[in-house]
């Protein structure tokens, strides 16, 4: 997961530059304002991307976290079990010659 959050940052420092100045094509009014509109929403989407990519490196560190957790809990959590069926299936397993998980 981690390396598609680098390859999304690399992919928007690389349009940066390209997408915040808009240059005008002479002095006309409108392209002007249409050239600052552009810059202006190039300027917010650098920010909301900015913003969504810090959210899922927090997401992606947050999963990794949960898993280790999980995973301790699980270790932690097979010796006493195991110490149960070794209960059960030693008398099953005197009588039919094998193991019930079999």
């Amino acid at each position: 997961m981690q390396e598609g959050s680098s390859s999304v940052g690399a992919a928007n420092a690389a349009a940066v530059s390209t997408t915040i100045v808009v240059l005008t094509n002479g002095a006309d009014e409108i392209l002007a304002t249409i050239a600052a509109l552009f810059s202006e929403n190039a300027q917010d989407h650098q920010m909301a991307s900015a913003y969504a990519t810090t959210f899922y490196e927090q997401f992606v560190q947050a999963l990794n976290s949960a898993a280790g957790r999980y995973t301790t809990s699980e270790a932690a959590n097979v010796t006493p079990l195991q110490k149960v069926l070794n209960a059960i299936n030693a008398p099953i397993e005197a009588v039919l010659e094998h193991p019930l998980n079999r």
